[in-house]
């Protein structure tokens, strides 16, 4: 029996590290719109370009795998170059891929990191999802997935009523565009939800700044068991029937910020399988985010079981605080959004 199958998209993501002139990021005065510039019809040179196997439920099945769970990814790559590429990085990362699927092309992300921020650019290639009827797993963990998703959700909510396995659920673009209605029937046999903010407050209809003890709140009303909501270098909110916490976001250098929502959510669902208290959960969700942010890439920041014991073990001061303790120190000011860009030319 696996301990943990994902499900969602596989692809390759190729990292251009922008040098800081080469670029410039203007915001408006709120600061809640962002957008980068670059200088038309250039070359624009790179310092840096790493290519790198990808995407949400590949992430989250090779961090935990990593950690030493048996894992399987649910997903379809292209008989082209960059599919045997995700396919040798599976077989690397000792991750199951009897339940990968074919399609024509792979998909393929462009990100543009600049000042420890990234711009992706992404191809989803077509393809028609299917359920390949997996065997009964410990954790299942459903991810983003490109539109015509649902049509697999009948056998999901099946497979879920039948073998309960612990359920984590990230919805992506496609399943939070579509709103609460299409993803209901899985909401309600959710053990946990995972969204940040901005994507709770989308998916809520709520508006920006909506103090997060009423998100956590809305959220549970559809059904999940247990909510997270992450919130850039703020931290992390949790809520269940019995307790709300907060966790701070774990303070390390950054040099870029892909998959670190994966990294916790990877950490997390770890813990919960090997049945850790919500605490340390919240601990080892934040040191794995915390690793990604140190190194370029999704993946390459992933630690092992005893790596995250050492860290751990020596961090015991880093510790999640009922969440009313917290809100008074971090909970937004209308209008204050924050944008992480250090360096910004403010336009009106």
């Amino acid at each position: 029996m696996h301990d943990l199958i994902t499900v969602g998209d596989a692809g390759v993501d190729v990292f251009l590290a922008l040098a800081d002139n080469e670029a410039e990021v203007n915001c408006r005065l709120d600061r809640q719109d962002c957008r980068i510039s670059l200088p038309y019809a250039e070359k624009i040179p790179i310092e840096k370009l790493t290519k790198t196997i990808a995407m949400n439920a590949c992430n989250v099945a090779v961090g935990a795998a990593r950690l030493g769970l048996k894992t399987a990814l649910i997903a379809s790559t292209g008989t082209d170059p960059d599919g045997q590429l995700v396919r040798a990085g599976l077989k690397l990362a000792k991750v199951d891929s009897r339940y990968l699927g074919h399609q024509d092309q792979t998909n393929f992300s462009a990100v543009i990191n600049y000042q420890g921020e990234r711009t992706i650019l992404v191809h989803h290639a077509p393809h028609r999802y299917h359920w390949p009827k997996p065997r009964p797993t410990r954790g299942l963990y459903l991810t983003s997935m490109k539109d015509g998703w649902e049509s697999i959700i009948p056998e999901l909510t099946d497979y879920l009523e039948r073998h309960k396995p612990i359920f984590g659920y990230n919805p992506g673009t496609y399943q939070l565009r579509q709103g609460i209605k299409v993803s209901r029937a899985l909401l309600k046999l959710t053990t946990v939800l995972f969204v940040n903010r901005q994507e709770a407050e989308r998916y809520l209809e709520l508006p920006i700044n909506t103090p997060v003890d009423k998100l956590l709140h809305e959220l549970l009303a559809l059904g999940p068991k247990q909510v997270v909501i992450t919130d850039g270098p703020t931290g992390a909110y949790y809520s269940d029937a019995q307790e709300s916490l907060f966790i701070a976001t774990y303070q390390v250098p950054v040099v870029e910020r892909t998959g670190c929502g994966d990294a916790f959510a990877t950490g997390f669902m770890a813990a919960r399988l090997a049945g850790q208290s919500t605490t340390e959960t919240l601990r080892w969700a934040s040191f794995e985010a915390a690793a990604v942010l140190q190194e370029i890439g999704p993946q390459a920041g992933y630690l092992t079981k005893a790596e995250l014991t050492a860290v751990g073990n020596h961090r015991q001061h880093f510790q999640a605080v009922p969440l009313m303790q917290a809100l008074d120190k971090i909970q937004p000011k209308p209008g204050s959004r924050q944008i992480r860009s250090p360096k910004v030319a403010q336009s009106s």
